[in-house]
C-alpha cells in the first residue's frame, strides 16, 4: 500500500496557559508519522511584558512560525488594532504552510481571528474547549469559534450537549476531557522544596496564589475590581500573619495594565511573576492554601491539584465548577469571608468533571478516525 502524505496540522498559541494545556497533544502530533505539526506563536509568547514565553516553547519545539504583534496597550481599541494585524500575519502564514487543519484553543481573540481567516481560505478547523460556558466577552468568542469549526474536542458532556444544541454534527464532537488535566495526572510537577527554593519562599510561610484577569465586559473597572481583592487579602493577612501572597501577571486582555500597575505597587504581595513554567506553577498552586482571582486555572486545574479556589466576579461565573471553588462578587467582605472559609475548612475533590487525562491521545485518534469524512462546507444539524 502506498504511503499517504501526513496530515498537516497548524496550531496557533497566543499564551503560555493554552500552550501548556496543548503540549502533550503537540508532542503527539509532532512525533507521529501520520501527522505533521506546524506550530505558530503570537501575542504573549513574543512579548517581554508577559515573560517571552517562547523560551518555554523552544525547549520542546523548533521550526516555529512567529507572528509578532509588537507592543500594544491594554485598551479595547489597542486589542482590536493588534488583532487586525494578526489577521494579515495569519493569512500569510496559512498561505505559505498550506495545512489540512488549523487548531485553535478556547475563547481567545486570536483564536477567533484565526478561525475567521481559515474559513476564508477554506481550511478546516479543530477547536478545543468548545461548548464550555464562562462569562464576559469570552462567552461570545467561544461559541462563535465553535460555529466556525469542523471538529470539536470538548471538556465534558455538558459542553458536547451545547454544541449539538448549536447545530453541530454529533459525529464530529468528541468528549476528550480538559487538556489542562493531562500533564497534572502525568505528574509533570516539581516538589514543594524545589518550588520554594526557586521562588525564594520561606519554608515557614503559607502561600496564597493570586491570578486575576480583567473582565472584558467591564474593562474600565479592572483596576477597581483588583483593588478590592488586594484590600480583602490585606485584611486577611492582618488577622492571619503567617501567609504570603505570590501574584502572577494577568493575560493580555484589555484592562491588564491597571492590574499590573497595582501588582507592582502593592505592599502585601511577597513576589510576582510575569510567567511561571507549567511544572513550577502547578507546584505553587498545589502547595498554596488557595488560588484566588478569576483564572480558569482556579476552576479546572486547581481542584485536580488538591487546592481550593476563590473565583471572583463574572469572568468565569458560568463555567462548570466543583465544590472546591467558592464563587464571590467583587466585594471586599465576600472575598474576606471566602478566605476565612478556606482557612478553616477542609476541601476534597469529589467530582472529576473534566475527565481523567489522556485527552491528547483521544484527540489524535479522533483526527485519524474522522479525517476522510469531514467536509469543509458545513450544514446546521437539527436536534
Amino acid at each position: 500500500m502506498k504511503n499517504q502524505n501526513p496530515i498537516k496540522i497548524f496550531v496557533l498559541s497566543g499564551k503560555r496557559g493554552g500552550f501548556g494545556a496543548l503540549r502533550p497533544f503537540l508532542k503527539r502530533i509532532k512525533n507521529s508519522s501520520r501527522t505533521k505539526l506546524i506550530l505558530a506563536l503570537t501575542d504573549q509568547h513574543l512579548s517581554a511584558k508577559f515573560g517571552n514565553t517562547i523560551q518555554e516553547v523552544r525547549s520542546d519545539f523548533s521550526n516555529l512560525e512567529l507572528l509578532p504583534l509588537g507592543d500594544y496597550g491594554s485598551s479595547q481599541e489597542d486589542k482590536s488594532y493588534a488583532m487586525s494585524n494578526l489577521q494579515k500575519l495569519i493569512t500569510k502564514s496559512l498561505i505559505k504552510t498550506k495545512p489540512d487543519y488549523v487548531v485553535v484553543y478556547g475563547d481567545r481573540a486570536e483564536s477567533l481571528v484565526t478561525a475567521f481567516v481559515a474559513n476564508l481560505l477554506s481550511i478546516k478547523i479543530i477547536h478545543f474547549q468548545g461548548g464550555d460556558k464562562s462569562g464576559s466577552v469570552d462567552e461570545h468568542f467561544r461559541h462563535a469559534i465553535s460555529k466556525l469549526s469542523h471538529l470539536h474536542f470538548v471538556s465534558c458532556l455538558d459542553s458536547k450537549k451545547r454544541l449539538i444544541q448549536m447545530g453541530e454534527n454529533r459525529e464530529n464532537i468528541f468528549e476528550v476531557g480538559d487538556s489542562h488535566i493531562d500533564e497534572i495526572l502525568d505528574g509533570k510537577i516539581i516538589d514543594e522544596q524545589e518550588m520554594r527554593k526557586n521562588l525564594k519562599i520561606p519554608i515557614n510561610k503559607k502561600i496564597i496564589t493570586l491570578l486575576q484577569h480583567s473582565e472584558t465586559t467591564r474593562v474600565k473597572s479592572s483596576g477597581q475590581q483588583f483593588y478590592k481583592t488586594i484590600k480583602a487579602l490585606q485584611l486577611f493577612m492582618k488577622k492571619y500573619e503567617n501567609y504570603i501572597v505570590i501574584a502572577i501577571y494577568p493575560c493580555s486582555d484589555p484592562g491588564y495594565e491597571e492590574i499590573v500597575d497595582l501588582i507592582n505597587k502593592s505592599s502585601i504581595i511577597f513576589s510576582f511573576y510575569k510567567n511561571l513554567d507549567a511544572p513550577l506553577f502547578r507546584s505553587l498552586v498545589s502547595n498554596s492554601m488557595v488560588l484566588i482571582g478569576n483564572s480558569s486555572a482556579g476552576i479546572i486545574e486547581s481542584p485536580y491539584l488538591g487546592t481550593p479556589s476563590i473565583n471572583i466576579g463574572r469572568r468565569q461565573q458560568n463555567r462548570l465548577s466543583t465544590s472546591m471553588t467558592i464563587n464571590v462578587n467583587h466585594d471586599v467582605d465576600e472575598i474576606f469571608e471566602a478566605l476565612e472559609k478556606v482557612q478553616k475548612d477542609k476541601f476534597h475533590l469529589k467530582e472529576y468533571i473534566y475527565g481523567n487525562g489522556k485527552s491528547d491521545l483521544k484527540a489524535y485518534k479522533a483526527i485519524l478516525k474522522r479525517d476522510k469524512d469531514i467536509n469543509f462546507a458545513k450544514i446546521f444539524f437539527d436536534i
